[in-house]
């Protein structure tokens, strides 16, 4: 027989009321023997709503989740383009700077290399003396005929000697020093278009070039007599400043005398005023260096 047979032939036997009833009895029965985990209660209506209330409190925190988060989301995006445009200023602002600092290194070195240019130009032919005289190895008699210094005669090449220029006196001029780094061998100046031979040294008789533009001669008549003298140029003149004079001559006990009265003071006294102007070291560019 199929299935369907079987239902067709039992298809008009129904239960009686007592026989539904003896029947759920019987489920119950059954279902209350099941373990609990197996159980399935039907939710009250207080777990229903805990259960929907959960749901929309739920969805709640997400909704305002999803709000601040694109809100943030949206302030990260206006703090990032205002990074970005403060970042391009910052760069921008950079560069400039840089080329600042570039253009300010070009005009320095455009003066260092300039420096020299007046004497190498204005007093070339008094340059041009130095170097002849040194190529063609001219004593020292020579030298002081050719109206330059004859410490000239006594040196070798051309990387011993070399020029300075430097405004001495602040009036715009620039004046012309022929040194080998320690001493002034000649002093020139440009007055009214026309070079000025200021002075000249040569043996006990040396100029040193001192701060603030002072120039310091040592000259010495004897083992008795020497001074120490003091100038400042003023112009095309060189003014005496101060002096310190030993003259063991006048007073052999005490030959210390400062100032143009000679007002005698002691050794350690005179040295002080010698001191108190300082020789410096003269930065040269031998002539080794130039096109001659």
């Amino acid at each position: 027989m199929t299935r369907q047979t079987v239902r067709n032939a039992y298809s008009d036997v129904k239960p009686t009321q007592e026989q539904k009833d003896k029947m759920w009895s019987a489920i119950m029965a059954q279902k209350e023997k099941r373990p609990l985990e197996l159980r399935r209660e039907k939710p009250s209506g207080g777990v229903r709503f805990s259960t929907l209330a959960a749901s929309f409190g739920l969805v709640a925190v997400l909704a305002v989740v999803v709000w601040f988060g694109g809100s943030a989301l949206l302030k990260t995006g206006k703090s990032a383009d205002r990074m970005f445009a403060l970042t391009a200023e910052t760069n921008a602002a950079a560069m400039d700077q840089e080329v600042k600092i570039e253009a300010a290194k070009d005009t320095s070195t455009d003066m260092d290399e300039t420096a020299g240019t007046g004497a190498d130009t204005q007093y070339r032919p008094i340059l041009e003396k130095y170097v002849a005289a040194i190529r063609e190895h001219k004593n020292p008699g020579q030298c002081s005929e050719e109206d330059i210094s004859l410490l000239t005669g006594y040196v070798e090449g051309l990387d011993g000697l070399g020029w300075y220029s430097r405004d001495l006196d602040g009036n715009g001029v620039e004046e012309l020093i022929v040194s080998d780094g320690n001493v002034i061998y000649d002093l020139y100046t440009v007055e009214n278009g026309e070079i000025m031979h200021l002075i000249t040294g040569f043996e006990r008789n040396s100029y040193q070039l001192c701060e603030n533009g002072i120039i310091k001669n040592f000259g010495s008549n004897s083992a008795a007599e020497s001074s120490y003298t003091m100038y400042r140029l003023v112009g095309s003149g060189l003014v005496q400043e101060q002096v310190v004079t030993f003259d063991a001559v006048q007073d052999p006990e005490n030959p210390w005398f400062v100032g143009f009265e000679k007002a005698p003071v002691s050794e350690g006294e005179a040295q002080a005023v010698i001191d108190s102007y300082p020789e410096i070291r003269i930065p040269i560019t031998p002539f080794s260096q130039g096109e001659w």
